[in-house]
């Protein structure tokens, strides 16, 4: 009772919200708007990892308002204002959410209030960029309100308090900073962001859940280097539920970033996840694959290069790929039928200058089988798995992927326009088809009995981010080790997706701004269910007396001894997933009204 007073109190002297502080959300419009200044020659380069300090935003904005366009200045001066005004506001948010699935519906009242506040002292040497408040919702589901693979735009998913009809979540962010524009240290708690498709980055999505950060960056014109560490959260090794999360799991990443010309440049970077641990010699700057090799160390490691060509001002194509793991033996063989497990996205982007159209995107992203994948023991000496795995290793926290929104053994296209026919304005219409197949539907037969005879909840076979390669005792499935397996796959799910968005602010008065926004979704998915268990564990029995080469299986009541039996059992299995698939046609929609003082 006293937290919910407690909570309750707070809300009420919070009362208080349109959108989070500059320096600690990488999604606020600024980094949008700076992308489009970078690509224009305006501003010369950004530092690699968003959001940046207040010193390097304001050195921003100063470019943009002496050389950028009218519709330039105008956006950099209204930034401008809401980063060196007052150092608090007071804002509340009003949203209605709705959704209908196929003959179905839901409806979700939010309420979000917060304060909110950039503040620098010592002539921009230190900063401190906050929000401190609350969202409350009438729905605990709050993901049946998102279109598919699409991330919650709040960091509010655990822990409520109940008051009333509403679930009352804490939802705060800060980074404070030290240093000057070109070397600086960040730490807080925040979203992170890298590369140059924003809002859905291959290695740090900057829509993905907050973690505790610390990073150090050095930016020059020509070369620029990033390091950072992050605290997540630890959750279940078989689909991520939240459950009890454990502490102990980090990311480290780091980035050498090379602008070659006005045309060219390029990265390099690398992360590795960890746990059960701390390990310093991650906060070296050298080369993990190497750092990891000296302390005999058997983390999950990554890398990734990005280039950018850029051939006339406000032009931009972009390619980034991320390499989880790959067979360099097979590929040396030109055998492309093998272990390629990488994220790859290539995309065209155009900002016009002095236009009411302001960004145009259109991109291709392909993760194949069992990327941002990776196993997990309860014991790593005696290499054992359960229900109760808690995974240190995969490419997540807190439940959530840390990478691309859309899941292994996937492939996008997508366009996003973007228009700012006023000042206060702004319009966004966006279409995506995606394919996605549930990569268990290529295991052999013995495979597939393996999980079924496991216990129940150990091993994934959704097709999901937590399904994995390995099994208890340290093998490796055969065919996620000797096939590539992308989209072979006779079940595919198709979603179509085309979306409107749009946000009108009215002008100042004496006791604040008002502001209005509003969008739809219209969503089209065929074989939805496609990313449903397969083989899920618990149902069927191997029996223990027969030949451990040659087992037999028990299952409702039926024995299945011989290889044409089992085939028929995993059939059996497989042609009930598929039953179970389905088209639907979806539509997600909201509108809401925001105050800030």
């Amino acid at each position: 009772m006293r937290k919910k007073l407690a909570l309750f109190f707070s809300l009420v002297l919070c009362a208080c919200a349109l959108g989070a502080q500059v320096s600690s959300d990488p999604s606020h419009e600024f980094y949008t708007l700076a992308q489009s200044w970078e690509l224009r020659g305006i501003v010369a380069k950004l530092p690699p990892l968003r959001p940046y300090p207040v010193a390097v935003i304001k050195d921003i904005l100063s470019q943009v308002m002496q050389g950028g366009s009218e519709r330039d200045t105008e956006a950099a001066s209204r930034i401008w204002e809401e980063v060196t005004g007052k150092p608090w506001s007071a804002e509340l948010e009003i949203l209605a959410n709705g959704a209908t699935f196929n003959d179905s519906g839901a409806f979700m009242l939010t309420a979000i209030p917060r304060v909110t506040g950039d503040l620098s002292l010592f002539h921009d040497l230190v900063s401190f960029g906050y929000k401190l408040g609350f969202v409350g919702r009438t729905q605990k589901n709050y993901m049946d309100f998102n279109p598919l693979f699409t991330n919650y735009a709040y960091d509010a998913i655990q822990d409520p308090a109940t008051i009333g009809p509403m679930f009352l979540y804490l939802d705060t962010d800060d980074s404070i900073a030290v240093g000057n524009t070109r070397l600086f240290a960040q730490a807080g708690v925040n979203r992170t962001g890298y590369g140059q498709f924003l809002d859905d980055g291959l290695c740090l999505n900057d829509t993905a859940y907050h973690a505790a950060n610390f990073s150090l960056t050095y930016s020059a014109r020509r070369f620029s280097y990033a390091q950072q560490i992050s605290a997540l959260g630890a959750t279940s090794s078989y689909d991520g539920r939240l459950g009890t999360l454990l502490p102990n799991k980090f990311l480290a990443f780091h980035v050498l970033e090379f602008k070659v010309s006005r045309i060219f440049s390029f990265s390099y970077y690398e992360n590795i996840v960890y746990g059960n641990r701390f390990e310093p010699s991650y906060l070296i700057p050298a080369p993990y694959m190497a750092v990891q090799g000296l302390g005999g160390n058997n983390d999950n490691l990554q890398m990734g290069i990005t280039a950018s060509v850029r051939p006339m001002d406000g032009f931009l194509w972009a390619t980034d790929i991320f390499v989880d793991d790959i067979d360099v033996n097979g590929l040396v063989k030109f055998n492309w039928d093998t272990r390629i497990r990488i994220a790859a996205r290539t995309g065209l982007i155009y900002t016009p200058a002095n236009s009411f159209c302001s960004r145009v995107s259109l991109d291709y992203t392909i993760v194949t089988p069992y990327t941002y994948s990776h196993w997990e023991y309860d014991n790593w000496d005696t290499m054992r798995m359960s229900a109760r795995t808690r995974n240190y290793q995969n490419y997540t926290n807190n439940g959530i992927s840390m990478g691309a929104s859309i899941p292994p053994n996937s492939d996008s296209f997508k366009l996003s326009v973007d228009f700012r026919p006023a000042p206060r304005l702004s319009l966004g219409v966006s279409t995506m088809f995606m394919r996605h197949a549930n990569v268990s539907e290529s295991l052999t037969d013995d495979e597939a009995l393996f999980y079924l005879s496991s216990d129940e909840g150990v091993y994934a076979t959704d097709g999901s981010v937590y399904e994995a390669t390995a099994v208890a005792g340290g093998r490796q499935t055969y065919t996620s080790q000797n096939h590539l397996n992308f989209m072979t796959q006779a079940h595919k799910m198709y979603v179509f997706q085309g979306s409107v968005t749009g946000e009108y602010s009215l002008p100042r008065f004496k006791w604040g701004r008002l502001s209005f926004k509003g969008g739809f979704t219209f969503e089209y998915v065929r074989n939805k269910g496609v990313d449903v268990h397969m083989y899920p564990g618990g149902l069927v029995n191997k029996n223990k007396e027969s030949d451990p080469d040659n087992p037999s299986y028990s299952y409702n009541g039926k024995t299945y001894s011989t290889p044409d039996e089992k085939a028929e059992l995993a059939k059996l299995f497989k042609d009930k997933w598929a039953e179970g698939l389905s088209d639907s046609v979806d539509c997600y929609m909201y509108a809401g009204i925001c105050y800030r003082f």
